[in-house]
């Protein structure tokens, strides 16, 4: 599939009902190729939208003819797959070397996305999700929130939470 408009969150849960979202696809982004492939593991997995969300379905034989008879489409699909290497690497490095708190701040970060005619960005997530993003408990994400709103980094209502200050986020998250 490929998002067109908005952001689709992409997670899986484990059967004792513990979840981990994998990504957010953005805009341009493509999701699912390992399916086209001959992967099962699509199946397990549940795309919801982030916010307002608009995605077109690409029939698998569709892909396969694409990328067989264009050399353009072929590298699109490799500059996709290095590209969530790369993000899988680098959840794995944030996941070995960050304090707990490091991650809330970089999933917030990762995951925020800006509205249709808005320039804030917003992760559309609960503390409980946001703790599932990061690997860490409820308790320690509402602590980080907490001292994020607090510090005016980050608003929040319930069900988001808006970046007010990336820079500011930034630096909380590397010195944090």
């Amino acid at each position: 599939m490929v998002v067109v408009a908005g952001a689709l969150s992409v997670r899986r849960s484990s059967n004792a009902g513990q979840v981990a979202v994998l990504t957010v696809v953005r805009p341009g982004e493509v999701h699912g190729l390992s399916s086209v492939f001959g992967g099962n593991r699509e199946r397990d997995l549940v795309r919801e939208a982030a916010v307002p969300s608009r995605v077109v379905e690409l029939p698998g034989p569709v892909v396969v003819e694409r990328i067989l008879l264009d050399r353009g489409v072929t590298e699109d699909v490799l500059r996709h797959l290095s590209a969530r290497q790369l993000e899988v690497e680098d959840r794995l490095l944030d996941t070995l070397l960050l304090p707990k708190s490091g991650l809330v701040v970089r999933m917030l970060d990762r995951f925020a996305v800006a509205e249709a005619g808005s320039f804030v960005r917003s992760v559309r997530a609960t503390h409980q999700e946001l703790a599932w993003f990061a690997g860490c408990t409820r308790e320690t994400a509402t602590v980080v929130i907490s001292r994020l709103r607090e510090e005016g980094i980050v608003a929040t209502r319930p069900g988001h939470i808006e970046i007010l200050d990336d820079d500011r986020l930034a630096n909380w998250r590397d010195s944090g």
